[in-house]
């Protein structure tokens, strides 16, 4: 029977069981018969298109695996004609250096490379580990905890290192010690019975890294003082006095954060050629107050202080750097009957002095004062900033000291700002001519202003508009 004769078929089959299919009525003795002639058909047919349907599966199945193999030649083809292909080795190198100062990885072991391209292809990490351009950002990211191990150097290995120091060859490097911040407090607790085993893993370190010292291009410590004394006194055991004076022979960025673990007294000597290399040019102390008349400020373009300092000392500090672009500063106000704090050779030094001369820094552009008010001392009214371009203000209202002699927490605050309850208050009349607005007048060159509005009064900020009214952008922050 042709396709032809069972659809005519399949379709009279319908038409004449349309009653029979709507009711659950005996059928008839014709609609039996028909039924019966009508399933054998359909069972046969059924079976040929599943036959067919098997048949183009299998087909299908067979087109789509020639497809894949089709596109993984084209695709080879496209890599082969790419034309990444054909540059050269040296650009490559170009390529990682750029990308490796963005994606920097610690020194977690001997095969843990300081980019992620590097894991690309084997080519590729040859060429990346043959550059030691892009080998000289060692971070070291050393305290780590465990609950099951404790405290330990994490990831850190002595054979990570040893390769990293080897591949960037002879060349300058940036060394950055850190840990993380939540093991901190517990890090050296009574209760912490492997100081000395995790100090002599550290010192292991430590006497490895000091071997470089003639290569530290830029040094940052984020670590308690304890292992930043270990470190230091591998620099000094490795270098006789006369040689210690020039192991930073390349250092021009020097960061210190201090923490209250461990003292560095035992340390000055090591500190004093830090803080006095001639190459010196960015520095950035966390604390550290007692080593200031200590530092070769002649030579720095870029300085950074973040601890409590009178305002003459600061004027001090400013006056001695001649070269400097960008500064940074944080200003305690302590009443002039209160005597100064006693943190070591700092006021024993020239740097305590009130010297009443004006500071002039012809190459600043960058300044940021936080911390300080607009009163008859502040230090803008002996600034001299001719070529400053982008000034930041951080007022205070409250700013809490500490009165070394009796212990009081003292604040201070405008006589005409409302008062806050305070723990002992000091009053500090506003200067009928402030030295912040005259400051502002003066720098012609004044293109960004960023203020902290939050405890300036209505007026402060009027005439500080005023006073440099040609500045191109206005940053509240």
């Amino acid at each position: 029977m042709g396709a032809r004769d069972k659809l005519l078929q399949t379709t009279l089959f319908d038409i004449h069981h349309a009653p029979e299919k709507g009711n659950n009525d005996l059928p008839s003795e014709d609609a039996l018969k028909t039924a019966k002639v009508s399933l054998a058909s359909h069972s046969a047919d059924l079976c040929d298109v599943e036959r067919t349907i098997k048949v183009l599966s299998i087909a299908v199945k067979a087109l789509q695996g020639r497809a894949c193999d089709l596109n993984e030649k084209i695709t080879t083809c496209h890599q082969i004609l790419s034309p990444i292909r054909r540059l050269p080795d040296d650009v490559f190198g170009e390529i990682f250096q750029h990308f490796a100062q963005i994606h920097g990885k610690d020194a977690r072991s001997a095969s843990f490379a300081p980019l992620v391209l590097s894991a690309v292809c084997r080519k590729w990490r040859i060429i990346a580990s043959s550059i030691p351009q892009v080998w000289k950002v060692l971070n070291i990211h050393c305290i780590r905890y465990d609950h099951e191990g404790g405290y330990n150097l994490g990831p850190l290995t002595t054979e990570g290192v040893m390769t990293w120091l080897s591949r960037s060859t002879d060349h300058p490097f940036s060394l950055r010690i850190s840990y993380e911040r939540h093991s901190h407090p517990y890090l050296y607790a009574p209760d912490f019975t492997s100081i000395d085993e995790f100090r002599n893993g550290f010192k292991t370190l430590a006497r490895l890294l000091a071997q470089h010292v003639h290569r530290w291009m830029s040094l940052s410590f984020l670590v308690p003082n304890l292992l930043v004394e270990d470190l230091i006194r591998e620099v000094i055991l490795q270098s006789n006095e006369k040689e210690t004076a020039h192991a930073f022979s390349v250092l021009r960025k020097f960061q210190m954060h201090c923490t209250e673990f461990g003292s560095l007294d035992n340390v000055d000597q090591a500190y004093m050629p830090i803080l006095s290399a001639p190459t010196l040019r960015n520095l950035a102390l966390y604390g550290l107050e007692s080593h200031l008349a200590n530092v070769g400020w002649e030579t720095l373009t870029r300085l950074s202080l973040h601890m409590c300092i009178h305002r003459h000392t600061v004027l001090n500090i400013l006056r001695h750097c001649k070269v400097l672009e960008a500064c940074a500063v944080h200003i305690v106000y302590i009443p002039a009957e209160l005597p100064p704090p006693n943190i070591g050779s700092l006021y024993e030094s020239h740097l305590t002095v009130d010297d009443p001369r004006e500071v002039t820094l012809p190459n600043l552009t960058t300044l940021c004062i936080q911390g300080e008010i607009d009163d008859e001392a502040n230090i803008c009214g002996r600034l001299r900033a001719p070529a400053l371009q982008h000034f930041l203000f951080y007022p205070t209202y409250r700013n809490q000291m500490v009165d070394y002699s009796t212990g009081w927490h003292l604040h201070f605050r405008y006589t005409s700002h409302p008062p806050l309850p305070p723990i002992k208050e000091i009053d500090v009349p506003r200067s009928a001519s402030s030295p912040m607005c005259m400051f502002l007048s003066r720098c012609s060159a004044l293109e960004t202003l960023t203020i902290n509005p939050a405890y300036l009064i209505g007026t402060d900020i009027i005439d500080m508009f005023q006073s440099c009214s040609a500045i191109t952008k206005l940053v509240i922050d």
